[in-house]
């Protein structure tokens, strides 16, 4: 698993989301409010996501999961998250699961990506972090939390 980056994991898991709909059955549409507040959910996540990598690109670190962190970045949305990016795929994630109708498979699987992010991807990035960073990393663990 440590090839499967969490963007493509995420795609895995939209695409499966939305093959399961549709081999399912699944109902696909909702009322107009709900389809808003998920196409919200889907570009303010993405967007969320691509904010917080473009500031490890301004700080000229890795926002590669498996590669020795560069930089401590605790500044823009890292002030209220330690993890933005995956905060932002997994908000994007439940606003795909929204837009496929609200499915239980849909919302199953959407739970089961933010559960990998953080038992999988977030505690290994922690480890490193700590070995990195040591009270630095701590001190801004004490401040900030994991998700939100």
């Amino acid at each position: 698993m440590k090839k499967l980056l969490p963007p493509h994991l995420f795609v895995l898991f939209a695409l499966t989301m939305a093959g399961l709909c549709w081999a399912l059955g699944s109902p696909h549409t909702l009322a107009k409010p709900y389809t808003l507040a998920a196409v919200v959910l889907l570009i303010g996540g993405l967007g969320l996501a691509f904010w917080a990598k473009r500031l490890f690109k301004q700080h000229q670190t890795t926002a590669f999961t498996f590669d020795a962190p560069g930089t401590l970045v605790t500044e823009g949305p890292f002030r209220l998250s330690r993890n933005p990016m995956y905060l932002g795929l997994a908000l994007a994630l439940f606003g795909v699961a929204i837009l496929l109708g609200l499915a239980p498979s849909s919302m199953a699987l959407a739970l089961l990506f933010v559960i990998i992010l953080d038992r999988w991807y977030i505690s290994y990035e922690e480890r490193a972090m700590h070995a990195r960073f040591g009270e630095s990393y701590t001190l801004y663990c004490a401040q900030v939390r994991r998700w939100l």
